[in-house]
């Protein structure tokens, strides 16, 4: 990497070497190099936002995904941009309490697909923000309904169960449901 500056490949295989690791600052360094080498790799870019969110840095890492979206448009004419995309991007504004761009954001992706709960949970958040709290519940609403239909669908599932044990904890506090 040393000698070569423009040696990509061996970048990439230091930071799936970080991947495990907690130290972010080795991340962004490496990635920010990366960035600087080929602002085109949209995945580069993208990672590199996600590690700017991973510190909470919202705004900046809004400017980063705003960037790979555009690029991701300009090379992929006519090509979707991926939900997961646009959750991480209106998560990003639900974090940055820029929750009327979240809700644009994340409504486009319950509208492709309703069955994501962790959208509906972002909207939920977004809606309170605003709030909108007949909104919010209605959100909490559809992600539990969802939920406890994959747990009972796929009783022997583990993530399954788990998720809904979360969703009481984090998102709709019931401790007795969470048990």
């Amino acid at each position: 990497v040393q000698a070569d500056d423009y040696n990509l490949p061996a970048r990439q295989k230091m930071l799936d070497s970080l991947e495990t690791s907690d130290n972010i600052v080795q991340r962004l360094m490496l990635l920010t190099q990366m960035v600087r080498i080929n602002p085109l790799r949209i995945q580069v870019v993208w990672n590199f936002a996600n590690a700017l969110e991973a510190v909470g840095l919202h705004i900046e890492a809004q400017k980063w995904y705003k960037y790979a979206l555009g690029v991701h448009l300009a090379v992929a004419q006519g090509s979707e941009i991926s939900d997961e995309e646009l959750l991480d991007l209106g998560a990003s504004y639900v974090l940055s309490q820029d929750y009327d761009k979240a809700m644009l954001v994340l409504n486009r992706v319950v509208e492709r697909n309703p069955k994501r709960v962790d959208v509906r949970v972002w909207l939920s958040r977004a809606a309170t923000g605003i709030g909108e709290k007949e909104r919010a519940e209605s959100q909490l609403a559809a992600a539990e309904k969802l939920l406890l239909a994959r747990a009972r669908d796929n009783p022997s599932d583990q993530t399954a169960v788990n998720q809904v044990a979360w969703f009481y904890l984090q998102d709709k506090p019931d401790k007795n449901k969470a048990m």
